[in-house]
Formats: C-alpha cells, sequence, structure tokens
C-alpha cells in the first residue's frame, strides 16, 4: 500500500495516495505520518496536516511538520481550530444565484441603497442583535457588517467580522467562502509583501476548505480553494496540482445557468496554465494540467 501511494505522489496524484493511506492515519508508524502529512498538504486539507504534523511530531523530527505547526502558530490558527466544524452536510446551504448572489448577504444590498440615516437605524438594529439576539442571529449581524466593510474595500474589517459570524454559527458555508474571498482581496493591499501573501493564501485555503466540508457541491468554493492553491505554490509548487484540480472541478460542477461564474474560473484556468508553462519544471508531472488545456 506504502509504495503504490508513493507512487501516486510522485505521479502528482495526492489526492488518490490519500485515499489509499487515510486508513493508516492511526499507525503511530513515521513514515505513514510523514506521506499522509504531505498529502494533506499539497490537496489543501491544513486542518488535517496540522494535527498529523502533531503526531507525526510525536515520533520524530521532521522539516514539514515542523513548518506547517509553526505557521499555524505564527497565524493564531490554534486557538482558532475549536470553530471549525469539519465535514458536516447535514445543514442546508445556500444555493447561489446566476447573478452570483446568496439571500444572506440581501440586509447588506439594501442597507448599501439606503440613505445614511435609515442606513444608522439598521445598523444599530444589528448591535441590538450582537448584544442580546440568539448565536445565529449575530452570527448574521456579524456577516451583514462584515460585507459593509468588504463592498467599502476593508478587507481585514470584513475578515474580522466574518470570524466573528463563523464562531457564533460555524454551519453556513457562505460565511466561511466569504471569509476565505475577503483574505484574497486582501493580498492586493499589500502585493509585494511575500510573507504577507503566503500567510493570507494559507487562511484564505483553510477558510475556502471548511466552506467545501459544508456544502461540497458549490463550485464557488472549489474555486476560492485552488485560486489559494495557486497563491500558495509561489512559495510551494506542488500546490499548483491541487489548485488545477479544484478550477476544474469548480468548471465542471457550475450549472448552464452560472454563465458569470464559469466565464471567470475559464479566465482563472487560463492564467494557471500559464504559470504551469512557467514553473513545470519544478511541479510534479500530472495529468490535471493536460486535462484543463482540453477545458478551455
Amino acid at each position: 500500500m506504502r509504495m503504490e501511494a508513493m507512487a501516486l505522489m510522485l505521479a502528482g496524484r495526492f489526492e488518490e495516495a490519500l485515499e489509499l493511506m487515510e486508513p493508516r492515519k492511526d499507525s503511530a508508524n513515521y513514515k505513514d505520518y510523514s506521506m499522509l502529512l504531505t498529502c494533506y498538504a499539497n490537496t489543501g486539507r491544513f486542518i488535517e496536516a496540522y494535527h498529523m504534523a502533531e503526531k507525526t511530531l510525536e515520533l520524530n523530527s521532521d522539516e514539514l511538520a515542523e513548518w506547517i505547526v509553526g505557521i499555524f502558530k505564527a497565524l493564531g490558527l490554534v486557538e482558532l481550530l475549536h470553530i471549525f466544524p469539519g465535514r458536516n452536510d447535514s445543514f442546508p446551504q445556500s444555493v447561489e444565484s446566476p447573478d452570483e448572489r446568496y439571500p444572506e448577504s440581501d440586509d447588506a444590498r439594501e442597507m448599501l441603497q439606503l440613505d445614511p440615516e435609515s442606513a444608522q437605524e439598521r445598523l444599530n438594529r444589528l448591535d441590538e442583535m450582537i448584544k442580546s439576539a440568539s448565536p445565529a442571529e449575530r452570527a448574521h449581524a456579524f456577516f451583514t457588517i462584515g460585507e459593509l466593510f468588504f463592498a467599502q474595500g476593508d478587507n481585514k474589517a470584513a475578515v474580522a467580522n466574518y470570524l466573528s459570524a463563523v464562531d457564533n454559527n460555524p454551519h453556513v458555508a457562505v460565511y466561511w467562502g466569504y471569509a476565505a474571498n475577503a483574505y484574497q482581496r486582501a493580498i492586493k493591499d499589500s502585493p509585494e509583501d511575500l510573507n504577507e501573501l503566503t500567510a493570507l493564501a494559507y487562511l484564505s485555503a483553510i477558510f475556502a476548505r471548511q466552506a467545501i466540508e459544508l456544502d461540497y457541491n458549490n463550485p464557488r468554493w472549489h474555486f476560492y480553494l485552488g485560486i489559494s492553491m495557486q497563491l500558495i505554490a509561489i512559495t510551494s509548487p506542488p500546490a499548483l496540482i491541487q489548485s488545477a484540480v479544484e478550477k476544474k472541478r469548480a468548471l465542471e460542477m457550475c450549472r448552464e445557468d452560472q454563465e458569470r461564474l464559469r466565464s471567470a474560473i475559464q479566465i482563472s484556468i487560463q492564467n494557471l496554465l500559464a504559470v504551469y508553462d512557467q514553473a513545470k519544471e519544478h511541479v510534479f508531472p500530472s495529468p490535471i494540467f493536460e486535462e484543463l488545456r482540453e477545458l478551455v
């Protein structure tokens, strides 16, 4: 099993290797843990990678494991792990409209059309909800405020409110997915800072992955993870494979009426292929890139 998984990994087929190796995640074998850690990291499953890194370091020193644990601590993610619910498809999720809208954003869109006095009245009501309402209502209030900040281009304030939303109600995929998008947008605030870019790319990937865990069949969340993995590939080239996998998955999942989203994914795929052509000597060989060329 281990040899077969290693062959898959060398062929850039990390998801298939992970499927083979995951039954051994409690084997207490360093080689198994090291392979699993590599597969989790290269498929964008960074929460699982963190937990596997901790288990790996209990057995032996490991450069990748130490790096994963270090970045989780540096980003403050260790203290946030309790709010990530993992895979759970038992909660109904909103469906994206053809014009790329979700009902969770309706209140924010309405408020942006109001005169200043009326908008302030609505903000006051949101503040009251945060102080005294149920967790689900508080989450919606925080999310609405986050949407207002996002519309103003204040990505960091948007992220702070999206985080409060998921802390109060972690079972709404839109909250996680929009936080992932805000992290990506925040990269534009400091595009020349490689450390900041890397940190935001990992945060975006982790939040996009959680949106997928809650709403697997939504192409937007796979698209966001694909974007994040492409950004991570700037410092970790093997991530480009999962970027391609997720963008292909997103394109194939799009409904016929999601023309705007489909167009955005296609443009992003073309960009990814251009990046791959420049960096292919640093990436494991994988058929996914030729499969993408056939789609666009």
